[in-house]
């Protein structure tokens, strides 16, 4: 949900976010009917908060690659680890922000939301 929102943050329309909620069994036909809808030179990222040894990241590469013969572009997760959180609600918020901006960008500043701002409510010159 963080990914989708930093995306309308952004007000980004050059990423398409694909959920998949079930993983087994595999949908594939279904992936791929989704897939197809965009060009074939749509780069392909897995993102998930888990680390990369865990969640179905791999597992789904796997079918990725196996049966719809796609590699991903990037694979975007936590460092592999031993547990599935670090154990410090500081430490997860700066691994979920580095996430996202690999992801789809950084938040804009609060600096740069008020520049926006004043720059919207500037009149627009007379022709």
């Amino acid at each position: 949900w963080d990914l989708a929102e930093r995306r309308d943050t952004l007000d980004q329309d050059d990423h398409a976010n694909v959920r998949i909620e079930q993983v087994y069994p595999f949908h594939t036909e279904m992936l791929q009917q989704i897939l197809a809808s965009y060009p074939k030179r749509t780069k392909l990222h897995w993102m998930q908060e888990e680390p990369r040894n865990s969640g179905c990241g791999l597992f789904v590469a796997d079918r990725l690659r196996d049966e719809l013969k796609l590699d991903l572009d990037a694979f975007i997760s936590r460092a592999p680890s031993a547990t599935p959180a670090v154990g410090s609600k500081k430490a997860h918020k700066a691994e979920q922000e580095q996430l996202l901006v690999q992801a789809v960008g950084a938040q804009p500043s609060d600096d740069q939301d008020q520049a926006d701002a004043a720059h919207s409510k500037q009149p627009v010159p007379a022709s």
